[in-house]
């Protein structure tokens, strides 16, 4: 046993620094990289790519094809198309807000998994099926994707794109290539030998089993999505939905990153992205109140009350114990003069959250407004009992 040891410890120790060398020397001339066959052509290893376009990220143009150079220093949104994968939504929820009202939100519940009913991309379609030249075309996406990772220095993104790639092709050697120095980083170097021996043609792939694959897609949304959400945090929308595309692009039918994508979107000012992607929450899930009072806030700062107003009646219907709802509706219906409305849904407020001082002020005011003095004033009343501190209404 001993003896074995010390032969395989030989090998790695003598193992390791010719993978890195030859690697970064020999393979680059030997390999054929992803739009390059081994006849000739354009290597692409700093470019970043696109599934075909159908839904692009804003102020980013048209997707390049898998022959064209993109970007080098900055990750690209997916898209859908007939054959690759549909936009869809993953989960892992997460909580940023902004200064808005109430129902204004990025997501739900950072420590919410994902839905035991969401539908993973399958490893057929991810794959390519039996279309090679699609697989092909996957692998080069992924493997475009892991090498703007590996540029951020975000090796866990890194191992899983370049996994995604050779999922799709498991004979990319460029993708073992790098999958080899990437192993190294993370100082896995049982990995590192075996990536490289597959590099130079000394190994084969072993193919990943349907939940080893299933597993893969599903580890590489949760990175995306948490990234995306990280973005959104530093209100980096633009980068948010780059990520939350890729990790849409991965797990469909999952309403949480479709509300993230829409409300990324909303803040680049991109609103029929939107929503569009709101529209797409709603059809995953039909009594998502939370939705819908994102997108009443978002049309209403766009200008769309009448519309904003419905979205919110429709978020009311979902959630009717929701305050925060019924004060953003009252706030809209005073807006435009709808003082019997707006007095309606403020009652109904200070009913479901009888201790808040604000909104009992708030209710004093519009029946003020409207000409009920006696109900004005026992409003103020409720309002300064609860917070003696607050200024008098004239």
């Amino acid at each position: 046993m001993s003896a074995s040891r010390c032969v395989i410890n030989e090998f790695i120790s003598k193992s390791i620094p010719l993978a890195v060398s030859l690697s970064l020397v020999l393979a680059p001339m030997s390999l054929a990289a992803p739009g390059q066959d081994s006849k000739g052509g354009v290597a692409q290893e700093h470019a970043t790519t696109k599934p075909k376009a159908e839904s692009k990220v804003a102020e980013q143009g048209a997707a390049p094809s898998a022959n064209e150079k993109a970007p080098a220093a900055k990750a690209e949104a997916p898209a859908t198309s007939e054959e690759s994968a549909k936009t869809a939504t993953a989960a892992e929820k997460a909580n940023a807000t902004q200064t808005a009202p109430p129902s204004a939100t990025v997501a739900s519940d950072e420590n919410e998994a994902p839905k035991s009913g969401s539908v993973f991309e399958s490893k057929e379609k991810l794959t390519g099926g039996e279309n090679p030249e699609l697989a092909r075309d996957r692998a080069i996406q992924h493997w475009n994707l892991a090498r703007v990772y590996m540029g951020q220095f975000d090796w866990d993104l890194a191992q899983t794109e370049l996994d995604l790639a050779l999922l799709s092709s498991p004979e990319l050697q460029i993708a073992h290539r790098d999958q080899c120095l990437v192993s190294l980083m993370k100082l896995n170097l049982l990995r590192s030998v075996a990536e490289f021996m597959m590099t130079v043609g000394l190994g084969e792939p072993v193919p990943l089993s349907d939940e080893e694959a299933n597993n893969l897609i599903e580890n590489g949304m949760v990175q995306h999505y948490k990234k995306g959400l990280s973005y959104c945090r530093q209100q980096k929308w633009k980068e948010a939905a780059v990520e939350l595309e890729w990790a849409a692009n991965l797990a469909p039918e999952d309403c949480a990153i479709q509300r993230s994508l829409a409300f990324a979107y909303s803040n680049m000012g991109d609103f029929s992205r939107a929503e569009a992607h709101y529209k797409k929450t709603f059809e995953l899930s039909p009594h998502d109140g939370a939705s819908r009072a994102d997108l009443a806030y978002f049309l209403a700062e766009n200008g769309k009350m009448s519309e904003a107003e419905n979205a919110l009646e429709e978020a009311i219907k979902s959630q009717p114990k929701a305050t925060a709802y019924h004060v953003d509706l009252g706030w809209m219906a005073e807006k435009r003069g709808d003082l019997d409305t707006a007095s309606r849904e403020l009652k109904v407020a200070v009913t479901l959250s009888p201790t808040h001082a604000n909104l009992w002020q708030h209710l004093g005011r519009v029946l003020d407004q409207k000409g009920d003095k006696a109900e004005a004033k026992e409003a103020f009343r409720q309002a300064l009992t609860l917070d003696p501190t607050l200024a008098p209404i004239q």
